[in-house]
């Protein structure tokens, strides 16, 4: 029995049948092909003189003179393009070595084609006979209500074994992937399907393909109109020039503290007097700008005291990335040149008893004292260790205004004024919370707001890597942060160190900023022995938060992931944040014995919204 091998491919769009013509593919052919192909096409029937046509490749169309198949859609079908109609191009080669001439296959397939979608619905059928491998092409529109009571999934299928049997008839079947016994619903999904959409609540819109921009220099330009940004900035330009080239040594003297910021500015007055004529405002507003650069963060600077900005991440010296209100932004401020951006970062090194060497070619730190809104959190990373020849930096600002609850809820982190009150009340009875989500949720922002509610007569340790949690009010909070060290003679101090030393003085409250590893298990110790026992942890949901700490516990002593599990059902309460907002909160109801995990109660989840209820009438 001869067999074929059919391939399909649906089209769902006139863009993707355009794409898919082969006449269009070939539309730059010669003359001399294009009259060929005129005169082995029969203008009276509008088919193919096949025998003629041997050895070629050709159309069949019903409107043969009409080369452009989306035209021909548009213009000549007589069944309008409905919502549920597809096109469809199926490829089937031809076996030359069957006893069954090609034509005549041809003829077979064709005939069916016409038998089963009509005449109208062929769009084309393209034999190629000047290939190695002898195959025909037919493009199809399909009308959803020619294949009744059928899933679209499913018409393929059908499709294919109606072939079959029609081909049967004269001794020949075809073969592919799924035909015969393969019913497509035992098929992988995406085996199955011809085309993905895209599930429309996956928070992605057209915008995610476009590279958004905030104009950071016109609010620069605005803050000081007296002068024009542009003459502001070639005159920064000679001054960085002169002051990190020229009397480079002066300017890291004056950052590290070994002569007066006075003693700097004096001379810096003196070349900008010498160099260009200044009135008086212009001189106040260059002697800023040159602070800013040599002292503040230079071209972050206005970033960072946008207050709608929460991090700023250097990817290049040309490409500075943004994050405002949650969503990510290009800004178009940039640094002059690779070398200005790495001066850049060498005064960010210093500023901060650091250095850009070997040793240090990734470092965590935090500037609690440059900037008089914000504590900054830096992340620096090397070309030491960096795929690319500069360093990359990423700053995460936290605001020195701490909010409390009801700004959390003004700002929609908070959803509903019960969760508030939930929360409050958590803070004083609860033996421990858990805070998770992945960086940058709300996680350290939410924890610092209800530091402020702990009760005054209790007493707290705070440890963390980065100083970002902090207290404005509470008298009996104190506050740890680790070491790394700058020098071989310094010793380091990490966060299980802290942990550990902890745990020998008096508190009631055990804070940790963040669990990343064996600073897990001092944790445990402490929420097993009574401590009210705060942390965030990165995770996915907040059911699974405790497995990511029984980890940690289990990397860090002889524990196992059960016991752990167990000893860590002391924490009460596990708040998953999403986007600046509590997506998720979830109590410990138990221990589960058969399947050896813990069980867990939904206190509140953001995605259930209840359907009103309708008032009754009598």
């Amino acid at each position: 029995m001869n067999q074929f091998y059919l391939k399909i491919k649906k089209i769902q769009t006139l863009k993707e049948l355009e794409k898919e013509s082969e006449v269009q593919k070939r539309e730059h052919a010669d003359l001399h092909t294009d009259e060929v192909l005129a005169g082995i096409i029969d203008d009276a029937l509008k088919e193919i003189n096949w025998i003629a046509a041997k050895n070629s490749d050709y159309d069949y169309i019903p409107w043969a003179e009409n080369r452009n198949y989306p035209q021909l859609w548009e213009d000549n079908y007589y069944q309008p393009f409905h919502e549920g109609d597809f096109a469809v191009l199926l490829e089937i080669p031809l076996d030359d070595m069957t006893n069954i001439p090609y034509i005549q296959q041809i003829d077979l397939i064709l005939d069916f084609f016409r038998k089963t979608f009509y005449e109208d619905n062929i769009l084309s059928l393209m034999v190629h006979n000047s290939e190695p491998h002898t195959h025909c092409h037919i493009l199809l529109h399909i009308p959803e209500k020619i294949i009744p009571a059928l899933k679209q999934d499913d018409a393929w299928f059908e499709i294919r074994k109606r072939l079959n049997n029609h081909l049967k008839k004269h001794d020949i079947t075809y073969q592919d992937d799924h035909s015969e016994d393969k019913d497509p619903k035992n098929l992988p999904f995406l085996n199955r399907i011809d085309y993905y959409i895209p599930k429309k609540d996956q928070g992605f819109d057209r915008q995610d393909q476009i590279e958004l921009v905030y104009d950071a220099k016109s609010v620069k330009a605005m803050l000081n109109p007296d002068m024009k940004i542009e003459k502001q900035e070639a005159i920064l330009d000679k001054v960085l020039e002169y002051f990190t080239k020229i009397e480079k040594r002066m300017v890291r003297k004056a950052r590290k503290g070994d002569i007066k910021r006075e003693e700097f500015f004096d001379h810096v007055t003196e070349f900008l007097s010498k160099k260009f004529d200044l009135n008086e405002k212009e001189m106040e507003i260059m002697l800023y700008r040159v602070d800013e650069s040599i002292f503040g963060y230079y071209v972050l600077e206005d970033l960072i005291n946008d207050d709608s900005i929460s991090d700023i991440k250097v990817i290049s010296p040309d490409l500075i990335r943004i994050k405002r209100y949650g969503k990510r932004l290009s800004s178009n401020l940039h640094f002059r040149d690779i070398y200005d951006y790495e001066r850049f970062c060498d005064g960010v090194a210093i500023r901060n008893n650091s250095d850009l060497s070997p040793m240090n070619s990734v470092q965590n730190f935090t500037d609690t004292t440059t900037n008089k809104n914000n504590i900054l959190r830096f992340n620096i990373c090397t070309n030491y260790v960096n795929s690319v020849p500069y360093p990359y930096i990423h700053i995460r600002k936290i605001s020195r205004m701490k909010k409390d609850i009801e700004d959390l809820y003004n700002a929609g982190m908070i959803e509903d004024l019960k969760i508030a009150a939930y929360l409050l009340e958590k803070v004083k009875t609860a033996s421990g919370i858990l805070f998770t989500g992945k960086g940058g949720s709300g996680k350290t922002t939410l924890m610092n707001t209800l530091l402020e509610y702990i009760p005054y007569s209790k007493s707290g340790l705070i440890i963390q890597e980065n100083e970002e949690l902090f207290t404005y009010k509470h008298p009996d909070l104190m506050f740890q942060h680790t070491v790394i060290p700058r020098t071989y003679d310094e010793p380091p101090i990490g966060l299980a160190d802290l942990a550990r030393n902890g745990l020998l003085t008096d508190l009631d409250y055990f804070i940790i900023g963040e669990i990343k590893g064996a600073e897990a298990l001092p944790f445990l110790n402490a929420a097993y022995t009574g401590h009210q026992c705060w942390a965030s942890v990165h995770g996915a949901s907040s059911t699974q938060a405790l497995n990511k700490l029984a980890d940690y516990v289990k990397y860090a002593s002889d524990y196992s992931r059960e016991d752990a599990l167990k000893m860590l059902m002391s924490m009460d309460v596990i708040i998953y944040m999403k986007d600046y907002k509590i997506y998720e909160i979830s109590e410990i109801s138990g221990w589960d014995y058969e399947k050896k995990e813990i069980k867990y109660k939904t206190i509140y989840k953001k995605e259930i919204v209840l359907p009103k209820k309708n008032k009754e009438t009598r």
